[in-house]
Formats: structure tokens, C-alpha cells, sequence
């Protein structure tokens, strides 16, 4: 009875141990499969004709940790338009076109990987125009600003980085106070406590990636900050969005199982195609592309190549290889070679050197027992 307990025990510990290991299988062939879909999307609207707008968009998610810096230079400049406005009773009027136009420029000077920034209102919500949208992005070392509201219809629900916010409910959107104490003439004024609407880091958006048509003609992810009012209840009121936009097409990405440092867009770790006999190495400055990675031998194997300068094989020769090919995970094309037996390091099929342990330790062994045996007869 108690031998049957125990195999039905075995047995069931086994059916979990398979179906977690199918469950698993499934898992990595769904993210290969969702990973070469994604490329594939990239390459195919990259070198289509843009016709404007955000509609091509890859509905993946990714590690935002990396960005968080950047997100809050959106955070920010949007908390900065709120005091402005909210100070006038929601009146834009405080505000004037090339004090926005230069906000989105300074956003994003310098070396940061922010490549655009955009300021964008909502209907009417600005001195008199119907929309207006000041957009300032990174063109061939330089920085170019216009109205994007002019050629691009922000309002547009498809818009996800402008929409998501504006239909969220702010009825519980926080507020701070600070006590000031402005000038008079030569000395200070009474001290004012001034409350109004603060946004946080959770109050913000990141879209998913998108390519944008009619702003940089880039796959990016945008980041956005709301903008608020005060209404007549004393309510925060939506007045727009403060983004920031990241370029992927220059991001880099990791198809290994461990990129060693963390990677934004992750979701393609564990993706690469390097068979068992190697290890994958992801490198870098390769930017938002399939394969950057190198399959370099594991301990016990070589390169089947000796001559080769770089012994480890391609990522992007692989990647083409398993793409033109339509298979899996055939890759005896892209195998190292086992070492000798013996050997635990090897640069070709030839038998090792023994090392010096395995050489001095009989040496060693006799010498004790010579000596020994010398003890004894003395």
C-alpha cells in the first residue's frame, strides 16, 4: 500500500515536472515568434511610404526603469505650465508661442537619448488656436522645432500618448501648497500659500512603441505629463500634455538570456538562436535590430574555424539563416566543436597536454611514500 502511495506521488510529481517544461517551451517559441514578428513589422514600415500618424504600433511591454530620468524632464515642464496657468484662472494668456517653442528645445539639448519633446493643448485651450502643438526633435545634429498641430491631428483617439491621458479621471489628481513671499519694492510681502495641481511620475504615460509619421519618422516610445487647470470648484481640470520622445531605432535590445546590464526594451531577452554548444553575447551600439549578438563557445568546445580572427558566430548570420530557411532550431551549421577527452579548454580537435597537476601528483605521491617507507626502516 504504501509502495502504490508513493509511485502515484512519483508519478504526479513527474506530470508537473512535464507539463511546466511544455508550459515553458511554449512560452520561449511564443516570444521567438513574437520577437521575429516585431522585426519584421519594424523593417516592413521603415521602408514604407509615411503617410502620417501613429498607427503602426508594436503592442509589446518593456522595462521603463532605465528612462525614468528623462520621463521626469516631461514631468517637469508640465508641472511648470500648471503654475503658470492655474495662477490665472486656466488662462493660457501668461503664456506666448516662443516661450513654449523654447521649452521643447531645451528639453532636448545636450547629449540625452530624449529626441524630441512636444508640448500639446487641448482644443481651444490656448490663445485662440484651435490646437496647438510646439514639437522640437534632433535632426542631423541639430534641432528643429515647428507646430506639429499643423500636419498631425494630436486629438485623433487613435493618438495614444495625448488620448490615454486626457479621458483618465483626475477628480483625485494631488495637490501641494507652497507659502511664498514675493517682492515689494524693497522688502517682502506677506506670505502667500499658493495650492495648486502636481503631477507624479504615475500620473504619466509611456506609449506603446510606435512609429511616428509627421513628427521624427522614427520608431519611438513617448513619454507624457499632464498638463492641468484649476476649475471654479477649486477641481484639477485636463489643459493637455508635456512628452518626451526616445528613439528605439537607436536603442540596443538583448536577445540573450542575460544582456549583463538592464536593457529598456526586454522583451526580447532569451530570443536568441545560439545552440547549446555556445553561449550568447550581446553586443553593443547595434541599435533596435535582429541578431545583435554573437553565439561564442561554451568551456569544453572550439570553433570549428581555427584560422577564424573572431571565433564566435554571427547573430545577424544566424538570424538570417533560421528566417530564409523557415526552420526552428536546426543549428549544427552554428555548432562548436567538442574538446578532446580530457580536456576542459581547447583551441582545436587535437589531443590536450596534461596539465601540471596531473603530471606532478604521482611525482609527489611517490616521494611520500618513498619517504615513508625510509622512516620506517631507519
Amino acid at each position: 500500500m504504501r509502495m502504490t502511495t508513493v509511485f502515484l506521488a512519483l508519478v504526479a510529481a513527474m506530470t508537473v515536472l512535464l507539463r511546466a517544461t511544455f508550459a515553458e517551451n511554449a512560452t520561449v517559441t511564443m516570444q521567438r515568434d513574437n520577437a521575429k514578428r516585431a522585426f519584421q513589422k519594424v523593417e516592413r514600415v521603415q521602408n514604407s511610404n509615411c503617410t502620417g500618424g501613429t498607427e503602426e504600433t508594436l503592442f509589446v511591454s518593456y522595462d521603463t526603469s532605465p528612462w525614468t530620468a528623462y520621463a521626469n524632464v516631461a514631468i517637469k515642464t508640465a508641472n511648470l505650465l500648471t503654475r503658470m496657468i492655474s495662477s490665472t484662472n486656466v488662462s493660457t494668456d501668461i503664456l506666448t508661442d516662443n516661450f513654449l517653442f523654447t521649452l521643447v528645445r531645451n528639453n532636448i539639448e545636450g547629449n540625452s537619448v530624449i529626441f524630441g519633446s512636444a508640448i500639446a493643448w487641448e482644443e481651444y485651450a490656448y490663445n485662440g488656436y484651435r490646437t496647438f502643438c510646439p514639437y522640437a526633435f534632433k535632426k542631423n545634429d541639430s534641432i528643429t522645432a515647428y507646430d506639429l498641430s499643423l500636419n498631425y491631428n494630436y486629438l485623433d483617439p487613435v493618438t495614444e500618448w495625448y488620448h490615454t491621458l486626457k479621458i483618465r479621471n483626475w477628480k483625485n489628481a494631488s495637490f501641494t501648497t507652497h507659502n511664498v513671499a514675493y517682492r515689494l519694492n524693497m522688502s517682502h510681502g506677506d506670505e502667500q500659500a499658493i495650492t495648486q495641481p502636481v503631477a507624479s511620475l504615475d500620473d504619466g504615460h509611456w506609449t506603446y512603441p510606435y512609429y511616428d509619421c509627421g513628427g521624427g519618422n522614427i520608431w519611438m516610445v513617448t513619454y507624457s505629463a499632464p498638463i492641468f487647470g484649476v476649475n471654479g470648484s477649486g477641481k484639477a481640470i485636463f489643459r493637455g500634455v508635456a512628452t518626451i520622445d526616445i528613439e528605439l531605432t537607436n536603442v540596443d535590445i538583448s536577445q540573450c538570456d542575460d544582456g549583463g546590464e538592464n536593457h529598456a526594451v526586454d522583451i526580447f531577452r532569451g530570443t536568441h538562436k545560439c545552440p547549446s554548444s555556445t553561449k550568447c553575447v550581446p553586443l553593443k551600439n547595434q541599435g533596435f535590430q535582429l541578431g545583435a549578438y554573437e553565439c561564442s563557445c561554451r568551456q569544453g568546445y572550439y570553433f570549428p574555424n581555427i584560422s577564424a580572427t573572431r571565433k564566435a558566430f554571427s547573430g545577424k548570420d544566424i538570424e538570417a539563416h533560421f528566417s530564409s530557411l523557415d526552420v526552428t532550431m536546426d543549428s549544427s551549421t552554428f555548432e562548436c566543436l567538442k574538446c578532446a577527452d580530457g580536456c576542459n579548454m581547447c583551441t582545436d580537435g587535437k589531443a590536450c597536454v596534461k596539465s601540471n597537476s596531473m603530471i606532478t601528483r604521482p611525482i609527489v605521491y611517490l616521494m611520500v611514500v618513498a619517504m615513508a617507507t625510509l622512516s620506517i626502516t631507519v
